[in-house]
């Protein structure tokens, strides 16, 4: 699985070319008693994890590991991370995908297999022509949404090995994804959602903590370290208000809507500040954008009403309740 494809398009990159301002280095070594120390950012706050995005990272490294090797990753993660806030995380899975985001799925496999389909036809036509180098035509990549069965036979293996491990799980509910759960969560408590997902500040999480299991060091000498992002301070640099944010992550792509093209982060941010939705910004272009009728068919595609509906929505009390499962998990109610 691509992970950098996952979330908001280009929202790191360009988050760390144009504000690496907003990026917060938390030192984390290798995960040991003596190594890890308490954070001061962290210290206190519930920190809820994004257990589907690392298991999908977990089971798609090169390595066949076994439910035990998956199970003491995470059991090592939590460790790290109960050590750095004080608290045990929440890890939170997957249930039934939203209807949105099956379709989006299905939107991204038909683009991949049409590119893949095209690549080939011109390795095809490049072969019977003059030319001597022939590029090689790259494999579709793997979508998330075809390991859905493999992860399910995961998950009913899951449930018994957190709790004899005493880690805390849950299950969204049907139709939010785990990112989502993590983010609502977090927003009601101030807590911290770890996950690579971008989409999380979309959904409202005060902040993010990334790269904590692959670390990136920019330097040799530097200490590796994981990064805690908060929303407000995003917000702040890009200059755009939650509610546009919003919008900024839906019109640069992300999990719930399709991707208009020639369109990245920046030029989104700078589109949605300077105009003030999504909206406006697309009836500018109908009316200014001699090329725009090009896209007109991808605009189609493009449903960033029902993407905006989804970040706003908000999990009911009922749904809260429900995801107490076991007496691990009793922290959940105090939030």
């Amino acid at each position: 699985v691509d992970f950098k494809c996952m979330g908001v398009n280009g929202l790191w990159a360009a988050l760390s070319k144009g504000h690496p301002g907003v990026f917060t280095r938390i030192p984390l070594p290798p995960y040991a008693v003596s190594n890890i120390t308490r954070s001061s950012l962290l210290e206190g706050r519930q920190l809820y994890v994004d257990a589907t995005m690392f298991l999908y990272r977990f089971t798609s490294s090169s390595h066949r590991l076994s439910m035990n090797q998956v199970m003491d990753r995470f059991s090592r993660l939590s460790f790290a991370l109960k050590l750095l806030s004080g608290r045990r995380p929440i890890f939170v899975f997957d249930a039934k995908p939203s209807k949105i985001k099956q379709r989006h799925c299905l939107n991204q496999r038909w683009a991949l297999r049409t590119a893949y389909a095209a690549a080939a036809l011109a390795k095809v036509e490049k072969e019977y022509s003059d030319e001597e180098e022939v590029t090689a035509v790259p494999p579709p990549r793997l979508a998330p949404a075809h390991a859905d069965l493999r992860l399910g036979v995961w998950w009913s293996c899951m449930w018994r090995n957190f709790f004899v491990r005493g880690l805390s799980l849950v299950r969204a509910p049907d139709g939010w994804d785990a990112e989502a759960v993590c983010a609502k969560l977090a927003a009601r408590c101030d807590g911290v959602v770890v996950s690579e997902d971008g989409d999380a500040l979309a959904f409202g999480a005060p902040a993010i903590l990334r790269n904590v299991w692959r670390y990136r060091v920019v330097d040799d000498d530097d200490e590796p370290a994981a990064e805690l992002v908060d929303r407000a301070a995003v917000e702040g640099a890009l200059g755009v208000s939650p509610r546009e944010f919003v919008e900024v992550c839906v019109l640069a792509g992300c999990d719930f809507a399709s991707h208009l093209p020639n369109l990245g982060f920046t030029v989104a941010s700078r589109a949605v500040r300077e105009h003030g939705s999504i909206g406006e910004y697309l009836r500018y272009r109908e009316l200014n954008d001699g090329d725009f009728k090009l896209i007109k068919l991808f605009a189609l595609a493009f449903d960033w009403r029902a993407a905006v509906e989804c970040f706003d929505r908000d999990l009911r009390e009922e749904e809260v309740k429900s995801l107490v499962r076991t007496d691990h998990d009793r922290a959940i109610v105090a939030t």
